[in-house]
């Protein structure tokens, strides 16, 4: 979910668009983004019938998301499932799940391709593979871009004001402002890719814990059956 997210928030960034990831507050049936004003709820699951349905209540049926004229927000679906995504909607739309909305053909209005596929995905949240090196790359080389305009600025400030030439001043910015931005870029990448594996490790720490502690259950279990199997068998 949150790598979906971070990878569809980021290709709006480097489209130049206005992006916010607004799903930080946990507000319940609350948009994920925000892009130029526009509210998105992200929905990224293995199958587009389990995509679309997770954007519906389990108790009422009824599609969950809103905006504030009453109007259902726009779903944002994978790249490879948006066709299908559009079709099971406009079927919700015809069973009268979708509140506001009786045209069928406005499903297609209320759906938005991701830029990743589904594996895409999986491999980006994971680390060391090259999809989340490519995003993290991508990542930090807008995150550096600022921090490196910045630095040069104050660089070619500097100069000036000792008195150097304009084409020296430019020379010194651009340098100050590649070793920041180069800087940056890597840390970026380096502390994105730890950040994966840590999470991995306590992912996977967590499963164990729980398959352990249920092997151990079931184990006695299945022993405290076989007693009392036993102690019947000796009364008989």
């Amino acid at each position: 979910g949150f790598a979906a997210e971070d990878v569809n928030d980021l290709a709006d960034r480097l489209r130049l668009k206005n992006t916010e990831k607004v799903g930080t507050n946990n507000a319940k049936n609350g948009a994920d983004r925000m892009v130029d004003g526009v509210l998105y709820q992200t929905k990224y699951c293995k199958t587009p019938n389990a995509t679309v349905n997770a954007a519906f209540d389990k108790t009422t049926g009824l599609y969950r998301y809103k905006v504030r004229n009453g109007r259902p927000m726009k779903l944002e679906v994978l790249k490879d499932q948006v066709e299908q995504c559009t079709k099971i909607l406009e079927q919700k739309i015809i069973e009268g799940k979708v509140p506001g909305v009786k045209n069928p053909k406005h499903a297609s209005k209320m759906t938005k391709p991701g830029v990743a596929t589904y594996d895409q995905t999986v491999q980006i949240a994971k680390s060391g593979t090259i999809e989340s090196l490519k995003y993290d790359f991508a990542s930090g080389a807008v995150t550096s871009a600022s921090a490196a305009g910045i630095s040069a600025a104050i660089r070619y400030f500097v100069m000036k004001k000792k008195g150097a030439k304009t084409s020296e001043a430019l020379k010194e910015a651009a340098k100050e402002g590649a070793w920041t931005g180069g800087s940056v870029s890597a840390s970026t990448i380096i502390s994105s890719q730890c950040s994966r594996k840590l999470a991995e490790r306590a992912t996977q720490k967590i499963t164990e814990e729980v398959v352990e502690k249920s092997g151990s259950s079931l184990l006695q279990k299945a022993g405290t059956s076989a007693l009392k199997v036993g102690s019947k068998a000796n009364v008989v």
